[in-house]
């Protein structure tokens, strides 16, 4: 069967801060951000994914836009995507398409993966990390 290929938008998912110590260099400490984000997000762990989100939130959700006014309010059915065969997610590429000392916009590749390793489906997202 050939992966279900998927276009998420992801607007704002702004992550709450950039590693200290590599301020003078943000395309590495958004990415270092981001890399602590798929962490969180493949334990499921929606308290500490919120942690890296800065609010208001705005996301792409099923035909709709998913605003999360505030922490608490963000929500992933984890258990949907397993019920799916999904394990965990990667990033596959990262297309930094602007960078500024408090900012970085990336369009990243990724991939859900099953538990055997095979894909089961890919997409694209729009991350907007910022320094706070």
């Amino acid at each position: 069967m050939l992966p279900l290929r998927i276009l998420f938008a992801v607007i704002f998912l702004l992550l709450a801060g950039f590693i200290k110590g590599a301020e003078s260099n943000p395309e590495q400490a958004a990415r270092a951000a981001l890399d602590g984000f798929l962490i969180d997000w493949n334990r499921s762990d929606l308290v500490a994914i919120q942690e890296h989100l800065s609010f208001p939130h705005v996301t792409h959700g099923p035909g709709r836009l998913v605003i999360a006014q505030e922490e608490g309010q963000f929500e992933q059915n984890f258990a949907a995507l397993t019920a799916q065969g999904w394990q965990r997610s990667s990033f596959d590429n990262f297309e930094v398409l602007q960078v500024s000392e408090n900012k970085v916009n990336f369009l990243v590749d990724f991939t859900r993966c099953r538990s055997d390793g095979e894909t089961l489906s890919t997409g694209q997202d729009f991350y907007v990390v910022s320094k706070q």
